[in-house]
């Protein structure tokens, strides 16, 4: 009996401890290799990470500006906005030239000037008592108390450049004209429509904007906006094709006379 237990106590069973033990150390070694591993990987660790050049960088601040500049401009509804309000306000100025001359039973004529951007009202009727024109807000004194003037430049509600860049009949073949008349019953001294194009932005983000007068009312209405000229805007005023000629609404009287 004692001898068996000896002998059991010989017996490999009572030798899983030192095996354990080497397991045990094996398993500190893995253990230490991964969590080296993982320090290694902390993100603190950066030191051979590679970065931008400053030329990379400036490269991409120049790009982003230019897609800025170019995309913003056509995501702003400002621009549309303002070139309408302009247009309204040059339309109330012509009806405002229809009224005076409804109410006083005489002509008015509205010149446009494209250099400046601007209007000059003038009474072309024979009563001579109407030649000196109200003052109002919009239309300016000039040298002489028979001109107003009223320049899109000074619209205080306006805060872009709008521009005059043609006024053209719709006759055919359509005409560069430099003014508009307005006679006792409100229509022109035409017989047909008038289009002043207003424009405003530059590149991308340019407008126009079209101003009809219509003949036989003498109503001048705003159109919408157009993102490229119109086939049918020509050449403005002041840089006419070859042979063609500004007429005007005097020279109109002339030819029905």
């Amino acid at each position: 009996m004692n001898a068996r237990l000896l002998n059991n106590q010989d017996s490999p069973r009572f030798e899983a401890a030192p095996r354990n033990e080497g397991f045990a150390r094996l398993g500190c070694k893995r253990g230490g290799a991964s969590r080296a591993g993982r320090s290694q990987a902390e993100p603190g660790n950066e030191k051979n990470r590679p970065g931008f050049s400053l030329l990379e960088i400036l490269i991409v601040i120049v790009l982003v500006s230019v897609v800025a500049a170019s995309v913003i401009p056509l995501m702003s509804p400002s621009l549309d906005i303002e070139l309408e309000s302009a247009g309204e306000v040059v339309a109330s100025q012509l009806d405002y030239a229809r009224h005076l001359a409804v109410t006083h039973s005489s002509t008015y004529r509205v010149q446009f000037n494209l250099a400046d951007d601007s209007l000059t009202l003038t009474h072309t009727g024979t009563n001579a008592s109407l030649d000196a024109l109200p003052a109002t807000p919009l239309w300016q004194r000039t040298a002489s108390s028979t001109a107003r003037v009223f320049r899109l430049g000074e619209l205080h509600a306006v805060d872009v450049p709008v521009h005059i860049t043609a006024v053209r009949t719709l006759g055919t073949p359509q005409q560069a004209v430099s003014d508009i008349e307005f006679t006792p019953l409100g229509a022109t001294t035409r017989s047909e429509t008038t289009v002043i194009w207003l424009t405003a932005g530059d590149h991308l983000a340019q407008r126009y904007l079209p101003v009809s007068i219509n003949p036989v009312t003498g109503l001048a209405t705003v159109g919408d906006l157009q993102n490229n000229p119109p086939s049918t805007l020509g050449e403005s005023v002041g840089d006419l094709d070859a042979g063609e000629t500004t007429t005007s609404s005097s020279s109109d009287d002339d030819d029905a006379q």
